[in-house]
């Protein structure tokens, strides 16, 4: 069973809990478990959790941001930061702010740029880690590539 997600706006989309709930039991795209990313800013106390989900991707509730905003940030990413706030999805934790929601961004660029509070890292994707140290740039290819190598078993069987 796959979810549909309609978005809400065309540059953000939020979810409720109970769907982050369904995305984790049936997988959110095609996967049995979601794979979850970790991403480590500790100089910026910032420590955040997201997962590939269909459309782009869901940052996890609980997740930290840093509390101040590099003059270099976009007008874009400035704008989502203070609607997450004016909407409490994003709330101050002193040195922090943290998500009191999970939280679907177009994908992992854009949540980084918005959890760094900084452009210069919203472009690398590298700075996102599964368990085993891979990027979700390097598990989306080895995604393809298996579903190509099931693909080309199947017709050589036939």
């Amino acid at each position: 069973m796959k979810i549909r997600l309609q978005p809400a706006m065309k540059t953000e989309r939020q979810l409720s809990e109970v769907c982050l709930l369904d995305a984790l039991r049936y997988g959110g795209q095609t996967q049995e478990l979601p794979i979850i990313y970790d991403f480590d800013f500790s100089h910026k106390g910032v420590h955040a959790k997201g997962c590939d989900f269909e459309g782009g991707f869901l940052l996890l509730k609980g997740s930290s941001a840093a509390k101040y905003e590099s003059s270099i940030l976009s007008s874009r990413h400035k704008k989502i930061r203070e609607r997450l706030t004016e909407n409490g999805i994003l709330v101050d934790k002193g040195f922090w702010l943290e998500f009191t929601k999970p939280y679907l961004f177009n994908n992992e660029y854009e949540a980084t740029g918005v959890i760094a509070g900084n452009n210069k890292y919203r472009k690398h994707s590298g700075v996102w880690h599964d368990q085993d140290g891979r990027t979700p740039l390097e598990n989306r290819l080895t995604g393809i590539t298996e579903l190509n190598a099931k693909h080309i078993q199947s017709e050589e069987q036939f």
